[in-house]
């Protein structure tokens, strides 16, 4: 496991040979090479040093290194997720794009998390309870990440709608070059409540029935729900130049995100074939101060507990 290391999101620790050699990659096995050090003449280690420089310079110039590296990076962000988060990582596995790795960062769950997570080929992070805010976990968990290209963020109770999901969203991008991210609609999951049903589905239908047979929207402006992190992918040389806006602690860091792009002339494409299974588990009444939240962090917020919210990330 990974521990947090308290540093801010972004960081980039460059300690001994990995910081010289590979200051752009994270191999879990580069770190031991510090304590081989120490127990090293110095002349060795500058010949090691030497000759690892050689052929790491060799390996970029054949695009080696890029190709031992995903494509993609699946960030998944946990806490008290025993309920689904099995089904989520079962249903990655059986994607037909495979080309990923899986990060998960938790933030002190107390349940059987963990242990659901174990037994999958994820790297895991853990963070206090305490630090945690939305944007804070993502960008955290995108720190530890090699992948080259794509970042997909993905809740811990967001099924994915079947084996082509994420094959389908990443064709996205090849729509147009100033593509920043790729997001879908919300199906309730089946234990959802009546009004979780009711909203998301009404909202999926809707935006079919307009499609006129095409499963996919530009989206050229600001509005709500507008690359919602319930399920989304971004490009990783636009969150190097700009990571999430961790000012929006208490949610909206997503289409804040999205916003700043969209107003150098990027776009983003809401795709259907993208879409999640997800629910808040709400009343009426519920939903009703879940909207309210929604129009509140439409601008930058501190973190707080909302008590009428049942996820993960909302249970004391």
């Amino acid at each position: 496991r990974i521990g947090c290391n308290g540093r801010k999101p972004g960081h980039k620790a460059e300690h001994g040979l990995r910081g010289r050699l590979w200051p752009n990659h994270n191999f879990q096995f580069l770190p031991q090479l510090d304590s081989w050090r120490l127990r090293l003449p110095n002349k060795i280690l500058s010949g090691m040093s030497f000759l690892f420089a050689y052929l790491t310079i060799v390996a970029n110039r054949c695009g080696i290194l890029t190709k031992m590296s995903p494509e993609t990076a699946i960030i998944i962000r946990t806490r008290n997720e025993e309920k689904w988060i099995g089904e989520v990582l079962k249903r990655l596995r059986n994607q037909t794009y495979q080309d990923f790795e899986i990060v998960v960062v938790d933030s002190g769950s107390t349940d059987n998390t963990l242990n659901i997570v174990s037994n999958f080929p994820i790297r895991l992070i853990e963070m206090e309870a305490e630090k945690f805010t939305y944007p804070y976990a993502i960008n955290l968990g995108i720190s530890k990440c090699v992948a080259t290209k794509y970042f997909v963020i993905l809740s811990a109770h967001s099924l994915p709608l079947n084996e082509k999901w994420l094959e389908n969203g990443l064709k996205n991008f090849e729509l147009n070059e100033k593509v920043l991210g790729v997001y879908g609609r919300l199906l309730a999951l089946p234990d959802g409540t009546f009004w979780d049903k009711l909203f998301h589905g009404t909202s999926y239908l809707w935006t079919k029935f307009f499609s006129f047979g095409r499963s996919y929207h530009v989206i050229k402006k600001r509005s709500m729900g507008v690359l919602g992190f319930t399920g989304a992918i971004i490009r990783r040389d636009l969150w190097e130049q700009y990571p999430i806006d961790e000012r929006f602690a208490g949610g909206g860091e997503d289409t804040a995100w999205a916003d700043y792009w969209m107003r150098q002339g990027y776009v983003a494409v809401m795709d259907l074939k993208f879409s999640v299974y997800h629910s808040h588990y709400l009343g009426l009444w519920g939903w009703i101060k879940q909207y309210k939240h929604w129009l509140e962090v439409a601008k930058a917020k501190p973190f707080e507990y909302l008590d009428f919210r049942k996820d993960g990330a909302h249970t004391h």
